[in-house]
């Protein structure tokens, strides 16, 4: 099982470093590609996923009568039952359900493969109480992405081949570690109440972002690797975990602690990673381009060539080849 991690602040548990070794490809889940548009109210969910997400935090059999009815019923019913202890929350999983057809649910106690940190033990959690402010980010994370694609892929040359609407968010509660702080896998992505990551808003956006770009990936059957192998391999021969030398070709500011950047960290070095990353700084540049966000200088495309290559690669694969910033003739790149 492929599991993709973020959020490892506070990690200190580093292993050598080692050359690039054969990334397992996961075969392709159900998010396969499909042009952006806008919800359009058709359902996804089973029976078998409402027992799994909601009716497990639910005693009795009261929610196996919601099962015998239709299917948008069935989830809205099994819902408000799981979150009957909290009105509010269920006001809101309710609403992000009809907008989005997206159903907020809990995980299941297990463990979960964290890639070199091993094992981590995980409990089931529903947002309720003073967890209720995460469903409250994640609501107000996919009205912000919704928005920003319905008009971005309207300014785009070609369609937009990027789903923005998980079947499924999974909160859990991690015992031992603040991380991971989510995995995307298999059209779901999970969520840690205890995340590093989640301090405001828009750390929870930008997470999103991050995740739906790994379901994306997977629905390919990770493009990522094949695609952006070569230049990827290109930047870790040349600075290893250099962070100085790094620095203009790391998409996003996130480090691992006592390290360097998240994606080329010899602990996290992964080029799925880079990709995820990669799809946010595109992102973030584009709604800037908008006017919708802060401004980020220089566009990233133009610090390097590997840069400009493999930004060029994402934007046709994924969003339909639109870059609404600056060309590089235009902008005053900084030496490397």
């Amino acid at each position: 099982m492929v599991v993709t991690i973020v959020g490892l602040g506070g990690c200190r548990a580093p292993r050598p470093s080692a050359p690039l070794a054969p990334i397992e490809v996961a075969a392709a889940s159900d998010f396969a590609p499909a042009p952006w548009q806008p919800f359009s109210g058709e359902n996804r969910v089973h029976a078998g996923a409402i027992r799994s997400l909601l009716c497990e935090a639910v005693t009795g059999d009261a929610c196996a009568a919601c099962l015998d009815r239709g299917p948008d019923d069935s989830v809205v019913c099994a819902l408000h039952l799981a979150f009957a202890d909290d009105p509010e929350a269920a006001r809101l999983a309710v609403g992000l359900f009809r907008k989005t057809g997206t159903v907020v649910g809990g995980e299941v106690r297990r463990t979960i493969d964290a890639a070199h940190l091993g094992e981590l033990p995980i409990s089931a959690v529903l947002p309720m109480g003073e967890d209720r402010v995460h469903l409250e980010w994640l609501r107000d994370a996919f009205d912000v992405i919704e928005a920003s694609f319905a008009e971005l892929s309207a300014r785009a040359p070609r369609p937009v081949l990027f789903r923005t609407r998980p079947r499924a968010v999974r909160f859990y509660r991690t015992e031992l570690r603040s991380f991971p702080s989510a995995y995307g896998e298999s059209g779901i992505i999970g969520y840690n109440v205890r995340g590093a990551l989640y301090d405001s808003p828009e750390s929870v956006r930008a997470t999103l972002m991050h995740e739906l770009f790994h379901l994306n990936d997977q629905g390919r059957g990770q493009w990522s690797v094949a695609a952006l192998r070569d230049v990827f391999e290109r930047i870790v021969r040349r600075c290893g975990g250099d962070h100085g030398c790094l620095e203009p070709y790391a998409p996003d500011s996130a480090t691992v602690s006592d390290g360097t950047f998240y994606a080329f960290d010899p602990r996290t070095r992964d080029v799925r990673e880079y990709a995820a990353e990669l799809a946010l700084r595109w992102w973030l540049e584009q709604r800037a381009a908008l006017g919708e966000d802060g401004g980020h200088g220089v566009p990233f495309k133009c610090a390097t060539p590997e840069n400009a290559e493999a930004w060029q690669l994402v934007v046709d694969e994924f969003f339909g080849g639109l870059d609404l910033t600056r060309r590089c003739e235009d902008a005053e790149a900084p030496s490397t």
